[in-house]
């Protein structure tokens, strides 16, 4: 680790955005990550299957049989085997329609983010990001050796947004953009030392606006929601204690509420509900208790939900539907803990024009 203050910028969100810049160990490739139907109870005592080398199938029927969720797409996620928030953590793609997994074992990374197909893979030591296509990480043009960033989101039109600790000195935290197409981007704000504040949740919205969290020195302390308007005006509200923020393609604003803080930090994965924010008043509607947002789907219509436990750790997975994404749907559990993850209608390939184009 490089220091509190390092370690107060890098809690930026479920797991990726809350990790310190440090190099992360993959878990061994052995470990394995199953699901369970739920209602079904693991028969070995919570210890760990080994993974074929193919995938493991996470959820089965009563019957031992393929039983589907109704649920389309791929789910990329950063998980830990036995719930550790700091090391052993591993990367893996979820078949949301079967609940098949199968490991990213070549791909060296500790968390994910992204959207509209994209997933970009925080790796490295001082934290750096890459996009996954064909299950390997490829470098963002104009990105290549930048230090100190992790985890992503994207526009429309392939352009960046991320934050970024400047070491200085004085140290210095800043959000920007970034086209890889164009080479252009701009500075969206500035902030102290983490260790005197903090900036995090970077998001899109659907007409250009951007959204994040502003909170005071350690502990993420009286955190405000900040919108910029594609004009630069700004606007903020108070927020409760969050770790992230999730802005679907449709205008839905949503934050994982996060549980009490723990050693003057809030851990990774405590988040208990999470909240619909009105983005133009500040306005909050709680959603279903017990469940926090993890990924909107490409269109925005539907939310992915985990509930996770450390004792044993598990992750149960479920599927809210908009436009009040209040009912949840539960579509099965995990040994482990998904800490965060980017739902896409198909595994990223190759394309045609460079990322960012």
């Amino acid at each position: 680790m490089r220091g509190r203050s390092v370690a107060i910028f890098m809690m930026r969100a479920e797991f990726g955005h809350m990790r310190g810049i440090a190099r992360r160990r993959l878990a061994s490739a052995w470990v394995a990550v199953f699901l369970l139907a739920p209602g079904m109870a693991c028969t070995d005592g919570g210890a760990p299957h080994p993974a074929s080398t193919g995938g493991e199938l996470l959820q089965a029927s009563q019957e031992g049989k393929l039983a589907p969720t109704g649920v389309a797409g791929h789910l990329y996620v950063a998980y830990s085997p036995n719930g550790g928030m700091i090391g052993y953590e591993a990367l893996a793609r979820i078949d949301l329609r079967s609940l098949f997994f199968s490991p990213l074992r070549g791909v060296p990374g500790y968390g994910v983010s992204g959207r509209d197909g994209r997933v970009f893979v925080d790796f490295s030591s001082p934290g750096r990001i890459a996009e996954l296509v064909n299950d390997r990480l490829v470098p963002i043009p104009g990105l290549e050796g930048v230090e100190d960033i992790n985890s992503a989101d994207v526009s429309p039109d392939g352009t960046l947004l991320f934050a970024q600790l400047l070491r200085g000195p004085p140290e210095s935290t800043r959000i920007r953009t970034w086209n890889p197409r164009t080479q252009r981007g701009r500075v969206v704000a500035r902030g102290p030392a983490p260790a005197v504040g903090a900036m995090f949740g970077e998001q899109w919205g659907p007409r250009g606006e951007i959204a994040y969290v502003s909170a005071e020195g350690y502990g993420h302390l009286h955190p405000k929601l900040v919108i910029v308007e594609p004009d630069g005006s700004r606007r903020t509200f108070p927020l409760r204690p969050t770790t992230r923020l999730l802005w679907g393609r449709t205008g839905t604003l949503v934050a994982p509420l996060s549980g009490q803080l723990q050693r003057g930090y809030v851990p990774p994965g405590t988040s208990r509900h999470s909240v619909i924010v009105n983005p133009s008043t500040g306005a909050t509607r709680r959603l279903s208790e017990g469940w926090a947002a993890l990924s909107f789907s490409q269109d925005g219509h539907r939310l992915l939900m985990a509930r996770r436990s450390f004792s044993p750790p598990a992750t149960t997975l479920g599927v809210a539907t908009g436009p009040d994404f209040e009912a949840v749907r539960e579509i099965g559990s995990i040994q482990g803990v998904i800490w965060n993850g980017v739902w896409v209608d198909a595994p990223p390939v190759a394309r045609s024009a460079p990322p960012g184009g």
